[in-house]
């Protein structure tokens, strides 16, 4: 088998992942993120987890509780975990 766009040639083609293994890994990276929320800004997070009670959107809420939007939190998740 070759990868056109890497012009790997494969003895064996690599196993993909079934899409239930990819939505599990999703769940708990989600999970980790949240956690990461909660434990770096407690106060921060009962704004956020306050805006989504009141029926705001995630993306406002993450706004509102931390003053930054989810991609710039993510962005300092990914960073804390190396």
């Amino acid at each position: 088998m070759v990868n056109v766009e890497r012009g790997i040639t494969f003895e064996i083609p690599p196993e993909r992942p079934n899409s239930s293994l990819r939505t599990l890994m999703a769940y708990r990276q989600a999970g980790l993120f949240v956690t990461y929320l909660h434990d770096s800004n407690p106060v921060g997070f009962g704004r956020m987890m306050g805006a989504i009670l009141d029926g705001r959107s995630f993306t406002e809420a993450v706004t509102m509780g931390y003053e930054a939007d989810a991609r710039a939190l993510w962005l300092e998740f990914v960073r804390s975990l190396s």
